[in-house]
């Protein structure tokens, strides 16, 4: 097989990966009536400090709108904060308040928890060189969808 055709069979194992995983770790988030959409706006939040809903949107490949939905719901709980963006003077910028940091350690804990149990059956060097395989496909992706027109429904 080339090289193509194993990255094919690595990329046709991550719906069903992302599925089960949703599902796993979709109970922690749904104990606190907390969506996973919602969850990946405070991950990328927790990852970035602070961020403005374009950003978010390019982040996670959604539209604008959509994250701004998501966003205003978070917000109404009182987990993130909308604060004036000092370069646009209409833009704002989002990021966790101090209860939002507090629930998304809580979420991080609960999940760690739930994923020990597998991590010990890995090598780490083996979940190291996977983490850095996923991130560099991540990356080669997002570039390919950007140029096949995605980002223009994140703007």
């Amino acid at each position: 097989m080339s090289g193509a055709d194993h990255l094919h069979a690595v990329l046709f194992t991550l719906r069903p990966l992302q599925t089960s995983t949703a599902k796993v770790l979709g109970e922690v988030t749904a104990e606190i009536g907390l969506s996973l959409p919602e969850r990946a706006i405070m991950e990328v939040l927790n990852a970035t400090g602070e961020s403005t809903v374009p950003q978010i949107g390019r982040s996670l490949l959604l539209p604008r709108q959509v994250v701004q939905r998501l966003a205003d719901a978070v917000h109404e709980r009182g987990l993130i904060e909308f604060v004036p963006n000092p370069a646009h003077r209409r833009s704002r910028l989002l990021r966790l308040s101090a209860a939002g940091r507090e629930l998304f350690d809580r979420i991080l804990a609960e999940e760690t928890k739930l994923l020990a149990p597998v991590a010990e059956t890995l090598d780490p060097r083996d979940i190291e060189a996977c983490a850095r395989v996923m991130a560099a496909l991540n990356a080669a992706m997002h570039t390919m969808a950007q140029q096949l027109g995605d980002a223009d429904q994140t703007e």
